[in-house]
C-alpha cells in the first residue's frame, strides 16, 4: 500500500508525458494532412475524416509512450531490488 503512494507521482509524471507526447502527434498529424489536402471531396466527411486520422495518430504515440515509460519504470524498479555489491576489506 505505501509503495503505490510513494510511487504515485512517477505515474503521474509518465501519464503526463504520454498525453502530451499524444496531443502532439495528433496535432502535427492533423495540421500535416490538412496541408497535404488529404481526401479529395470538399464536403463535411474530410473534416471528419481529418479528424479521425489525427485522433488514431494521438492515441497510438500515447499508447506507445505509455508502455515505453511504464516498462522503463520498471526495469528501474526491479534493479533496485537487487542488493549492491560491496567490497569487503
Amino acid at each position: 500500500m505505501t509503495d503505490e503512494l510513494r510511487d504515485l507521482g512517477g505515474r503521474a509524471r509518465r501519464l503526463l508525458v504520454a498525453l502530451v507526447v499524444g496531443y502532439a502527434a495528433s496535432n502535427i498529424t492533423v495540421r500535416l494532412a490538412a496541408t497535404l489536402r488529404l481526401g479529395l471531396d470538399n464536403t463535411g466527411a474530410r473534416e471528419w475524416g481529418l479528424l479521425w486520422f489525427g485522433i488514431s495518430a494521438g492515441t497510438l504515440c500515447f499508447v506507445i509512450t505509455l508502455v515505453l515509460l511504464n516498462r522503463r519504470a520498471h526495469t528501474k524498479w526491479r534493479k533496485s531490488l537487487l542488493p549492491r555489491a560491496r567490497l569487503l576489506t
